[in-house]
């Protein structure tokens, strides 16, 4: 096993006890949150920082210690891109049909058109590797704006 990086090292004969040392608040560099451990191939004794832990299989490969929100950095760009797509649509879909409030020779006193739009999705998205990440989501908008009126 790696020993990580050396918070402290005993020397002379010296001796540490298991509670010796805590941290003051979370490590963490990249997609790794670090953690104290006792001891390692250099000494029982020597106080380390490391990213990972031993395997329960002694010729498996040492298990990385991932920050909790590193399972969210490859979905949330999808979540987003999807939510602007499924939302954004095409001008005419926003804004209507306004062909027919274009070039009206006598004035009005209302507007006469009007737009609505409803649409809705389910997504169920899994991504892979050793932080996979999933996300659900079930999407439903109504748009019905206000009339709107306007004076000649």
């Amino acid at each position: 096993m790696d020993d990580g990086i050396r918070l402290v090292q005993v020397v002379g004969g010296g001796a540490t006890t298991t509670d010796a040392f805590t941290l003051g608040q979370r490590v963490v560099a990249g997609a790794y949150e670090y953690q104290r451990f006792r001891g390692g191939d250099s000494d029982p004794n020597d106080w380390f920082l490391r990213s990972h832990v031993e395997s329960t299989d002694p010729s498996g490969p040492d298990i990385p210690i991932y920050r909790p929100e590193v399972a969210l950095y490859a979905p949330i760009p999808a979540i987003a891109r999807q939510m602007a797509l499924s939302t954004l649509g095409t001008l005419h879909e926003r804004v209507g049909d306004e062909e027919n409030l274009r070039g009206l020779v006598e004035p009005r006193a209302y507007l006469n058109g009007a737009w609505g739009r409803l649409f809705g999705a389910r997504l169920d998205t899994r991504w892979g590797g050793t932080a996979a990440g999933r996300s659900t989501a079930t999407k439903a908008t109504r748009r019905l704006p206000k009339p709107r009126w306007a004076s000649a």
